[in-house]
């Protein structure tokens, strides 16, 4: 996996500190979270966009992938 985006209410309110720590407990698990996140590079949908980006992916392609840009680290 290349990237993961994380979204939610705890990802986008918490503080920077707050929100590290909750995605290095959740890379640290070694179920299923682990998998995902261990070595793979992590963005955090802060501005609430991915639900944009998902409705206009269909219509509007080049507009949705200007908008997912901005998630990139």
């Amino acid at each position: 996996m290349g990237l993961v985006v994380l979204s939610g209410g705890v990802f986008r309110h918490a503080a920077p500190a707050d929100r590290d720590a909750v995605v290095a407990r959740l890379a640290a698990d070694r179920g299923g979270a682990g998998g995902v996140l261990g070595g793979t590079e992590v963005a955090v949908d802060s501005a609430y966009v991915l639900a944009a980006v998902g409705l206009l992916a269909r219509d509007h392609p080049d507009a949705a992938r200007a908008l997912a840009a901005t998630l990139l680290p």
